[in-house]
């Protein structure tokens, strides 16, 4: 489930023909259904947010309460 929510949010951010790096969907597949906590570092541009909003909806699918995400914002 979670790889299809993945497909949805990259779908909708970057059109219907963007398809999700092989590491948002590990990162996702790992907060999801590992239920550990993820770090992602990447590149200003390279989906992180994806992985945050993808992961965020398939747990609430699941039926989990509010998922916090801290992102510093340097101005």
């Amino acid at each position: 489930m979670s790889a299809l929510v993945l497909e949805r949010v990259i779908a909708a951010m970057a059109g219907p023909d963007a398809r999700p790096r092989p590491d948002q969907a590990t990162a996702v597949e790992h907060l999801v259904n590992g239920g550990r906590r993820v770090l992602v570092v990447q590149a200003t541009g390279w989906g992180k947010s994806a992985v945050y909003w993808a992961a965020t909806a398939a747990l609430r699918a699941k039926g989990a309460g509010p998922t916090w995400s801290s992102r510093r914002c340097w101005p």
